[in-house]
């Protein structure tokens, strides 16, 4: 509750992902982040990370991902349109 409060919040968790070796994308993290952490409303949001081939979506998203409970994520790797 301490971090939620802070007015530093957003660098702190640049900070945490940068420690954890993500060093681009940072934007992103704070995006994931934001989605990831709504997880506790009523209506969360979803993300999809799309990009080319080998460029990083996984990374990001494992990364700032170990900055939540291991039974609060759950990922879907692939999908398909139908």
């Amino acid at each position: 509750m301490k971090l939620l409060q802070s007015p530093w919040l957003f660098s702190e968790i640049l900070a945490a992902v940068r420690k954890l070796g993500l060093v681009e994308e940072l934007q992103n993290a704070l995006v994931t982040y934001i989605v990831a952490t709504s997880r506790l409303r009523q209506r969360p949001l979803n993300l999809m990370i799309k990009g080319a081939s080998s460029s990083g979506k996984n990374f990001l998203a494992d990364t700032v991902l170990k900055l939540f409970p291991e039974k609060s994520v759950h990922q879907l790797t692939s999908s398909k349109n139908k």
